[in-house]
């Protein structure tokens, strides 16, 4: 066998791509090309993995299926296909991946392929392991292809626009360290403040905010104004609360949480074989099924073992007044790009600095959506390992 040049992937397109795009990049069974049986219904799960293939130079073609429920016609066109590429005689160029298509096309495709005498396997998605079908002296293993975030996000057809770029201060998690030990009732009133400075477009420096009689005579908010002073990340004078400018404006106004959970992810990353690839702040365009592009922002997202992982961390306080301002709004944007973005096995965290009622932690279990919320930040790095298992 060629082993260097790789394998032809016979492919039975689904709604569900990471089996058949993970064995393409597996060091045993790289993909030098694809074979893409696709139905009518599969035509945008095709495109996205025909850009990837593009994308990593791996040549590809589209065999287009007719009806995916009609056994002896999948059997033959299967066949058919054999027969053409003279696959009997050049067995170990062809392997066929029988994870995906339906039910029906595994089967017929199982069948001309293992009467032909052809390497056949399964990817079980939850542990990355190959399963071989044919022959059945092959052993089982775990595949150790390693994507980045953009393939996985590519391949569920979202473009990345932007990404937030990020150098961590360990002055700013310390200050994030100190809000989650010391503070709760008032933060939302810090938000509010550095939400009033934000400027109109156009204007780069934040204006100036003045505190009512009120504000200054609450102690605990202006204990949290004077720890975030001590940082650098506002100025007092009298009334007159100023930001030295627009970075320091947002990390008041909530983005403190976003880089303080980023930074547990790197420093998790470090410790923990198979996290990679953490980002910040990523901005995607997705198309929905009525051909409309959707934009999203992902505060943080990694991979662990190739599954996408999502966290949306809320630094201010839910109400209902608002869109987005319930804790089940995002619940619902969760448990959505959750599946559209990773697949059926990708997971989603939802941090929120204040509680969340009991209702939506009954609500986010049955969704299979972590919540990590209110003091349970403080052991945020064992939430964090539970999450990713």
């Amino acid at each position: 066998m060629q082993q260097e040049a790789g394998y032809i992937h016979i492919c039975l397109v689904s709604g569900q791509p990471m089996p058949n795009v993970l064995p393409w990049f597996d060091s045993r069974l790289r993909a030098k090309r694809v074979i893409l049986f696709v139905t009518r219904d599969m035509e945008s799960a095709v495109r996205n993995l025909v850009n990837l293939a593009q994308e990593e130079n791996i040549q590809y073609q589209e065999i287009h299926i007719e009806d995916p429920m009609d056994p002896n016609g999948l059997y033959d066109c299967f066949k058919r296909y054999i027969q053409k590429q003279n696959i009997a005689n050049n067995k170990n160029t062809h392997v066929l991946n029988a994870t995906g298509g339906t039910k029906v096309m595994s089967i017929a495709a199982y069948k001309a392929f293992m009467d032909h005498g052809i390497d056949i396997f399964y990817i079980n998605h939850s542990n990355n392991e190959v399963i071989w079908l044919n022959p059945d002296n092959k052993h089982n293993y775990t595949l150790d292809t390693a994507l980045t975030t953009n393939q996985v996000l590519q391949v569920h057809g979202a473009e990345v626009t932007g990404k937030g770029k990020i150098e961590i201060d360990r002055k700013d998690i310390e200050l994030a360290d100190q809000i989650i030990r010391k503070y709760r009732c008032q933060m939302s009133c810090l938000h509010r403040i550095a939400g009033r400075a934000e400027q109109n477009k156009g204007k780069k420096e934040p204006k100036p905010v003045y505190l009512s009689q009120e504000d200054k005579s609450n102690n605990e908010l202006m204990s949290i104004l004077h720890a975030f002073s001590d940082y650098g990340k506002l100025a007092i004078n009298g009334r007159k609360v100023t930001f030295p400018n627009e970075k320091a404006r947002k990390f008041t106004h909530g983005q403190w949480l976003e880089q303080w959970v980023y930074d547990h992810v790197k420093r998790l990353e470090q410790d923990r074989n198979g996290i990679k690839d953490v980002q910040w702040n990523v901005n995607i365009i997705r198309q929905t099924r009525d051909g409309k592009k959707v934009g999203n922002e992902l505060d943080v997202v990694f991979l662990y073992k190739n599954r996408l992982h999502i966290i949306e961390c809320k630094a201010k306080k839910f109400g209902k007044k608002k869109p987005g301002a319930n804790p089940n709004d995002a619940l619902y944007k969760l448990d959505t790009l959750k599946e559209l973005l990773g697949g059926l096995n990708a997971r989603a965290m939802l941090v929120s600095y204040q509680d969340i009622n009991d209702n939506t932690h009954q609500r986010a279990g049955d969704l299979n959506i972590t919540i990590c919320d209110g003091d349970k930040l403080k052991d945020f790095r064992d939430h964090l390992e539970k999450f990713i298992r």
